[in-house]
């Protein structure tokens, strides 16, 4: 009951802005929680309903019609091509008679159904504009402040006032357009929200904090259910391309694209679709690399929420330092495209609470520990190079594949099991080195031999 109150809430602030409801808001409920003061919107009226509306006023002469038909007519006809003809015959019978209400279902309609990929669309922006010089305020300053007339001039001008880093908050600036509190609530508002992505894409630093965080406010008013737009992930990611947001943030962004979207890493397929209509919309360079900035964000909090996790739970804590500090040499690098651990059952149950008091968005496969190993013990595996790495979370060896290695795991799997990862004689690209003396230069150096690529601190390694 809440959430409906919530739409029936918007479509009351609507109402009293001047706009008449969505028709595929008006439901039977809706019309039951919430009382329309605006005698322009008149009955609560269906898609069948309102073609048939149409129709009836295509045959008829539109001086005889009632001023209550003439402004639905004015507010609705634009979401239907066929009848625009019947809506520009409306716009010069508005003109004639001269009446408020009309002038008013005039300026709704175009703001509401916006039909900017139709030719009639600038006849009716011209009507709407003189239809607010003679409402005079508020429209006539909302339309001159935010040139909302414009076609192209109006979306973007709203949508970057929006975002504008430290502007008014969105809910602020949409009243004072008479949006209501939700920018979704017309068309125009959709388009200003796109708009609104694309200049926040442009942003850097804490401009694209700020305004990242607002598209998100509005999108959060948007339907129960409603998932991230293609633009919008563009608008999350584009920024961080070269730099990273802080870790509040980065957090926020993250979970919100995963629940959202999906992870790019097992989502694959809605990914590169998500990528291929930004690279149509927007251009392929606005879509090279964008999934790799969401990639990077999950590959480092898994590392650093695993050596993390295991940390806290080892009871020797220098000798996990070290392994901390020499695998997050490489990631800091940026050599470690990907990285994901593997609990065993009891270690699962100990570090769970540790990953969710994090705030990270870390997903993890459960290790398969039977054959007499022990239940506490974990796994990283990490891609370096053409090299898949499993490290463990005791002693042990370390386990390193060539991608190309028929028994290397495959990442993000669900289960593994312990006996495959701890692999002592695979043959061809396989190799195992153990944690003893100095074992960080000989780990660098079997790198380097099969990656080309150097620690920071340890380099070539031997």
């Amino acid at each position: 009951m809440n959430g409906l109150k919530s739409v029936a809430g918007d479509i009351r602030s609507r109402t009293q802005h001047g706009f008449p409801v969505r028709l595929s808001e008006c439901t039977a409920v809706e019309a039951a929680l919430v009382h329309l003061p605006d005698p322009l919107v008149g009955k609560l009226v269906d898609t069948e309903e309102l073609i048939t509306f149409l129709q009836r006023m295509s045959s008829e002469a539109l001086s005889r019609a009632k001023s209550r038909d003439l402004n639905l007519l004015l507010s609705q006809v634009w979401q239907y091509p066929d009848y625009h003809g019947l809506g520009l015959k409306a716009l010069v019978e508005a003109r004639r008679r001269e009446k408020r209400s009309h002038f008013r279902s005039t300026i709704a309609g175009y703001l509401q159904h916006f039909p900017v990929d139709h030719p009639v669309c600038t006849s009716l922006a011209n009507a709407a504009k003189e239809a607010a010089t003679y409402l005079g305020e508020p429209w006539a300053g909302r339309g001159e402040t935010w040139r909302l007339w414009h076609l192209e001039d109006g979306p973007s001008t709203v949508g970057k006032a929006l975002v504008e880093f430290g502007g008014p908050r969105p809910h602020t600036l949409l009243e004072k357009l008479g949006f209501g509190s939700r920018i979704f609530s017309t068309r125009f508002g959709d388009v200003a929200f796109d708009e609104a992505c694309r200049a926040v894409a442009l942003m850097r630093d804490e401009a694209a904090v700020d305004g990242q965080r607002r598209l998100l406010e509005m999108f959060a008013q948007a339907k129960e259910g409603a998932v991230c737009t293609p633009i919008l992930a563009f608008a999350l990611l584009r920024p961080w391309l070269n730099q990273n947001p802080g870790d509040d943030h980065r957090k926020h962004v993250t979970n919100f694209l995963v629940e959202s979207v999906g992870d790019p890493r097992i989502a694959v397929t809605r990914w590169a679709n998500l990528e291929r209509v930004i690279a149509d919309k927007e251009g392929p360079e606005a879509a090279y690399s964008l999934v790799s900035v969401l990639r990077r964000w999950l590959t480092d909090a898994a590392m650093r929420t695993f050596f993390r996790a295991i940390a806290s739970t080892t009871e020797r804590r220098d000798q996990w330092d070290e392994r901390e500090r020499f695998w997050l040499g490489y990631l800091e690098a940026g050599h470690i495209s990907d990285a994901w651990f593997a609990l065993g059952p009891r270690a699962k149950e100990d570090i769970r609470k540790i990953i969710a008091a994090s705030g990270e968005r870390v997903d993890f496969a459960t290790l398969n520990t039977g054959g007499g190993s022990d239940a506490s013990h974990s796994s990283l595996l990490m891609k370096l190079g053409d090299l898949v790495i499993a490290e463990w979370s005791h002693n042990g060896a370390c386990r390193f594949w060539g991608s190309e290695h028929p028994q290397a795991p495959k990442f993000f799997g669900k289960t593994y099991e312990t006996r495959r990862l701890k692999a002592m004689a695979d043959g061809g690209s396989f190799f195992h080195i153990s944690h003893m003396s100095n074992w960080q230069a000989r780990f660098a150096g079997q790198i380097y031999r099969a990656t080309n690529l150097r620690h920071p601190v340890f380099g070539r390694g031997y």
